[in-house]
């Protein structure tokens, strides 16, 4: 965006404000000024404002050389629309009673590209469209911070938890159970043997 550009949006970004006033005015170059700290020489003020009008979104009045305007009550959403563009944003909403602007523009270049009043806040956040922007993976905040949860299979692609025993393993797993079988048989016939030598003792 050019200087001849930036001059633009900001002028009418100010009218856009300013027409959420409850007591609609026009506005002198020196207004957008002072009120929205704005300041265009007057022969680009003058080519700017003339071009707006002929596009239908302010209307003007003669003022000593230079115009009195203000947003035309019809171009609102033409000129939000335009607004959004150059903000490359999806909202930006006025509320003139607290003296807020709640926008989700890039905060890169929010201090040259809105011409927020005196003593106004402007409030940000993230693009509403971000948090369902990615199907694949759940996305939760916490702290600020994103955290994204990704499901998948424990075992990766091609595993299978029923693989074959070796035959080495299989080989050791018969003979334990065999070994083990014949201790425990000859551990019973010891106790066997004990308890018959004890029952009927020889001399």
């Amino acid at each position: 965006m050019n200087n001849v550009e930036l001059a633009e949006h900001r002028l009418l970004v100010s009218m856009f404000i300013d027409s959420h006033r409850p007591d609609r005015r026009s506005m002198s170059r020196q207004d957008f000024q002072t009120d929205y700290s704005t300041t265009v020489d007057t022969r680009l003020f003058n080519s700017i404002v003339t071009d707006l009008r002929r596009q239908g979104l302010v209307k003007t009045s003669p003022n000593a050389g230079s115009f009195f305007v203000r947003l035309h009550s019809d171009a609102y959403k033409s000129a939000l629309s335009r607004i959004l563009l150059a903000l490359n944003a999806d909202a930006f909403e006025v509320d003139w009673d607290t003296k807020r602007i709640f926008t989700d523009a890039d905060e890169l270049d929010q201090d040259r590209l809105i011409p927020c009043p005196t003593l106004w806040v402007l409030i940000t956040s993230e693009k509403r469209a971000t948090a369902a922007s990615d199907p694949i993976a759940t996305s939760s905040q916490v702290a600020g911070r994103d955290i994204n949860h990704f499901y998948a299979p424990v075992a990766g692609p091609g595993v299978s938890n029923n693989q074959p025993v070796e035959s080495n393993e299989s080989w050791w797993t018969r003979w334990g159970t065999i070994f083990g079988g014949l201790g425990a048989l000859l551990a019973a016939v010891a106790i066997l043997a004990t308890w018959y030598f004890w029952r009927y003792p020889h001399p």
